[in-house]
């Protein structure tokens, strides 16, 4: 249901100017330049889950689940507010060498409002957790940063994804179909959608890939236009997951033909396809009957409404942040934030009176297990890269000063095979007044299909701690009578037991982003309280 605003009816005498093909080329995720209308190429695919991600350089704030855990808009909308201005700055940069690539644009698909509910999905790491009204106020809070407060002229587009009934399993997600109940669709899947479309203003709204009920969320009117835009209001535009809209006739099984396919999800109001290829083409489906060409007007308008509200078509004199650049990325505001953001999201599991950690009286500290020196676990999925990481070793240095004697050593493998080296540990860490023990997972080992190492599916098959780093505890704990300080990396829930039966202290750090290192050293050493839920 179109909204007619200004920028609506430029859109519309532009798309009048069209042919059929050039309409039906700019649905496409790679839209390309139609320079007789001044229209330049776009791409619509950016992501910036918990930062600026896949485009180099940014800062990396904690993944979305720790970031859920800090219970503060407040914190989360500057976090939004960061991420965005370092999008603008990143764009404009491309502007100038002419990059309009992928992970170039102003089209963030973020942020990952799906609920959490079982928690061996992989993709749980990117939500805000299991609970409706939380997932709906830290979204809003994520999206407002990200958009600024000016819906007509906006800093970067938010998109809230995946509409709506989507938590998994990441094996066959192209084909499944979700069996929910009218009243579970109200109460649990639908209302943090609901929020950021009517309280926040969100720009965009990205569908699953599977089916509800037997109907493909892609090509289903029940969803996009009697839901989204009847029933709430919304006026931005609908995308597609990448790949999804073939899915509805490969591998659902839905429609017959890949012309009907696209005709269906038009018709239902899908505005973009994304993930596609030239055979992905509207104008085939208009030649062969399934589609009024009209349907594809009022597609395009509704993409090009976005466009125009983030000052890059149909312009006008319009101010678009063309004074953010590459001095405006990375900066040390942003890394302060990204501090904060990970102290704030910490949570303190276990505290026998071990913390914080008395300077006076702590003069060794040794740093075990395998995750003490790495980064990967700071960062989590759909990241950036930042010009500083902070690893755990690193921040108990920094925090502890000159005058603290700091070892570290892995002593036992992250996951697989390998023995725990009792002898290593023995003789590096004998004299440590304390030791901290780095353990959990790295995003190699939860998220999405086909991202992880070896092409896994994503889906976790056990919550436990690794074997072995519950090994290496025992043995520090037992064997060598140290006082530990449990310290556990990850995106998901992991069964603790095993760590605060033998662990003095535990905090849970989850993938803390860039200052990770600095900020858990912080809270040791009682320089912060651990505030995270």
């Amino acid at each position: 249901m179109k909204k007619m605003d200004m920028a609506y009816e430029q859109a519309e005498k532009l798309v009048a100017q069209m042919t059929l093909e050039e309409a039906a080329s700019q649905l496409l995720c790679i839209s390309p330049a139609i320079e007789r209308l001044n229209i330049p190429a776009y791409t619509w695919w950016n992501e910036a889950l918990h930062g600026v991600a896949r485009a180099g350089t940014a800062t990396v704030f904690p993944q979305a689940i720790g970031l859920a855990a800090m219970f503060d808009e407040e914190e989360l909308e500057k976090v939004g507010d960061a991420v965005s201005t370092e999008a603008r700055a990143k764009y404009n940069a491309s502007l100038k060498s002419g990059d309009r690539d992928i992970y170039k644009g102003l089209t963030y698909w973020s942020p990952n409002i799906n609920i959490f509910r079982d928690p061996r999905w992989g993709r749980g790491q990117e939500t805000y957790g299991e609970d409706p009204y939380l997932t709906g106020r830290m979204g809003c809070a994520f999206v407002r940063g990200i958009q600024g407060d000016d819906r007509e002229h906006l800093l970067a587009a938010a998109c809230a994804k995946h509409f709506c009934v989507h938590s998994g399993p990441e094996v066959g997600r192209r084909a499944m179909d979700a069996k929910v109940s009218r009243r579970e669709m109200y109460e649990y899947y639908l209302p943090a959608f609901e929020m950021l479309v009517r309280e926040a203003g969100v720009e965009g709204v990205m569908t699953a890939y599977n089916r509800v009920n037997g109907r493909s969320l892609a090509g289903t009117p029940d969803f996009m236009t009697d839901i989204l835009r009847k029933e709430w209001g919304f006026d931005g535009y609908i995308t597609s997951d990448a790949g999804s809209v073939p899915a509805v006739w490969s591998d659902q099984k839905l429609r017959p033909t890949r012309e009907e396919t696209i005709a269906e999800c038009a018709k239902s109001g899908l505005d973009l396809i994304a993930g596609a290829g030239p055979k992905d083409d509207a104008a085939a489906a208009v030649r062969a009957g399934h589609l009024d060409e009209k349907v594809l007007d009022t597609r395009l308008c509704e993409l090009l409404r976005t466009r125009k509200r983030l000052g890059i078509l149909l312009n006008g004199g319009k101010p678009t942040y063309a004074e953010l650049g590459e001095k405006d990325v990375a900066t040390p505001e942003s890394r302060a934030l990204a501090l904060k953001a990970a102290e704030e999201s910490i949570v303190l599991v276990k505290n026998n009176g071990l913390l914080p950690l008395d300077r006076n009286r702590v003069a060794y500290v040794g740093v075990a297990g395998p995750l003490g020196l790495e980064e990967s676990q700071l960062l989590g999925n759909y990241n950036g890269y930042a010009r500083m990481m902070s690893t755990l070793n690193g921040g108990i240095c920094e925090v502890g000063g000159g005058g603290l004697h700091v070892t570290a050593v892995k002593g036992c493998p992250l996951f697989g095979k390998g023995e725990v080296q009792e002898g290593a540990l023995q003789f590096q860490l004998d004299f440590s007044d304390v030791i901290v023990c780095a353990v959990g997972i790295t995003p190699e080992f939860e998220g999405e299909e086909g991202d992880l190492e070896g092409g896994g599916s994503g889906d976790r098959v056990s919550l436990a701690v690794p074997k072995k780093q519950i090994e290496m505890m025992r043995f520090l704990k037992e064997k060598m009578k140290k006082p530990l300080v449990a310290v556990v990396f990850g995106g998901s829930p992991l069964d603790l037991k095993p760590i605060t039966d033998c662990c003095d202290a535990v905090l849970l750090a989850w993938y803390p982003g860039e200052q990770g290192g600095l900020a858990v050293a912080r809270t040791i050493f009682g320089e912060v309280n651990p505030a995270g839920r």
